[in-house]
C-alpha cells in the first residue's frame, strides 16, 4: 500500500521555503503525495521485449501543431530532471532521468477532444508494449519540486513503458477541452555528469603528484556499456598510454550506494572492465595486455555526498591508479 505523507512537511524536507508552500497550497489543495512504496500499478507493469524507438519516441500528434517556445512556458528538454507523475489517486511517483515537456495547440479549434488526445496516446503507449497508468483530473504536478500550473486540475492521463533496459514515462495534461495539451516524456536514468575531459599532461600531472587520476566515463543506466560521450575521454587516457609506454595502470570502478552492495559491486567491476576493454582495442602492442588491469570497488569509498544527485554522479567515478 502506497504510504501517505503530508504535503507540507515533504516539501519543508526538500528545502522549500513558506512563502513558496503558500503558493503551492492554493494551487489545488491536494493534501498528500506518496512516498516509500512503489504504487501497485506501477510495479505491476509489464516488461515488454519490443525497442520502443529513440528518446522521446512518441509523436505529436495530428491536427496539432507545437507551440513556440518564445510562445509557451511549457516547452523544455534537459538531460536530467525529476519529475513528479500522478499514477493513481493521491498517488505520485518521482522519476528522475531526462526529460521532454512539449506544448502543443489545435490546429483548428473546436475539432479535438480530451477522450480523443488520451485515447491516441494509449494506443500508441500499447503499441510499445506499455501501459496506462492513470485517466482522470491532475491534481499535482512537479518538476524538480517545482508545481507546475498547467498540470493542476487538467484532465489527461499517466502511461509507462518498461523494458528491461529502459524505463519510459509519460503524461499528457489536455487544456482548453483538447485545444491545447502538453506532452511530458522521462526516461528514468541517473544524472550524466558531463566535464572536460582532463588532457594528456593533466592526467600525467595528476598521476604524477598524486598516483592516481579521476576520469568520468557516462555509460548507459543500469549497464557496462559505454555511451558515445565516453570516447572522448578515453582517447586522453589512450593518449597518454601511447606518450609512455611504460605506464601501466589499474583502472578502478566505483558506483554510488543506490542498490544493494553486492550488485554496486558486480557493476563497478563489470564497467571498470569495460574501460579497460575499450582502450585495449584502441591498440597497446603486445604488452597492452599486461599494462592495464581492473577491479571494482562498488560503493565503498564515496568523495562526494551520495545523498544529492551531484554527489551520486561524481561517485560513479572510474580512477586510474599508477602500478
Amino acid at each position: 500500500m502506497t504510504r501517505r505523507v503530508d504535503r507540507s512537511r515533504w516539501l519543508r524536507g526538500l528545502g522549500w521555503s513558506a512563502a513558496l508552500l503558500a503558493v503551492v497550497a492554493t494551487l489545488d489543495g491536494t493534501p498528500t503525495l506518496a512516498a516509500g512504496d512503489v504504487p501497485a500499478n506501477v510495479a505491476a507493469a509489464p516488461v515488454s521485449a519490443s525497442d520502443p524507438g529513440p528518446f522521446p519516441f512518441l509523436p505529436a500528434l495530428e491536427g496539432f501543431d507545437p507551440v513556440p517556445p518564445a510562445a509557451s512556458s511549457w516547452t523544455r528538454s534537459t538531460d536530467f530532471a525529476r519529475y513528479g507523475f500522478q499514477a493513481g489517486e493521491d498517488q505520485y511517483v518521482e522519476v528522475g532521468g531526462r526529460l521532454m515537456m512539449r506544448h502543443f495547440a489545435a490546429s483548428a479549434k473546436g475539432t479535438q477532444s480530451v477522450d480523443k488526445i488520451v485515447e491516441s496516446y494509449r494506443q500508441l503507449v500499447e503499441q510499445k508494449g506499455g501501459v496506462t497508468l492513470f485517466t482522470g483530473r491532475f491534481s499535482g504536478g512537479t518538476v524538480d519540486a517545482n508545481p507546475r500550473s498547467e498540470q493542476q486540475a487538467r484532465e489527461g492521463a499517466t502511461y509507462l513503458v518498461r523494458t528491461p533496459e529502459r524505463e519510459l514515462w509519460v503524461q499528457v495534461s489536455v487544456r482548453d477541452e483538447g485545444d491545447e495539451y502538453v506532452l511530458v516524456v522521462v526516461e528514468k536514468g541517473p544524472l550524466q555528469l558531463k566535464t572536460k575531459p582532463l588532457t594528456t599532461s593533466e592526467l600525467k600531472k595528476s598521476l604524477d603528484e598524486t598516483g592516481k587520476a579521476i576520469i568520468y566515463v557516462n555509460f548507459e543506466f543500469d549497464r557496462a556499456d559505454l555511451r558515445p560521450d565516453a570516447k572522448p575521454v578515453l582517447d586522453q587516457v589512450y593518449g597518454l598510454l601511447k606518450e609512455d609506454p611504460k605506464l601501466a595502470l589499474a583502472i578502478e570502478g566505483y558506483t554510488d550506494d543506490r542498490g544493494p552492495a553486492a550488485y554496486n559491486q558486480s557493476l563497478s567491476e563489470r564497467r571498470a572492465a569495460a574501460v579497460r576493454t575499450a582502450l585495449l582495442a584502441r591498440g597497446l602492442g603486445k604488452d597492452g595486455d599486461a599494462r592495464l588491469t581492473s577491479a571494482g570497488h562498488g560503493a565503498s569509498a564515496p568523495i562526494a555526498d551520495n545523498a544529492t544527485d551531484e554527489g551520486r554522479a561524481k561517485n560513479r567515478r572510474v580512477e586510474l591508479v599508477r602500478r
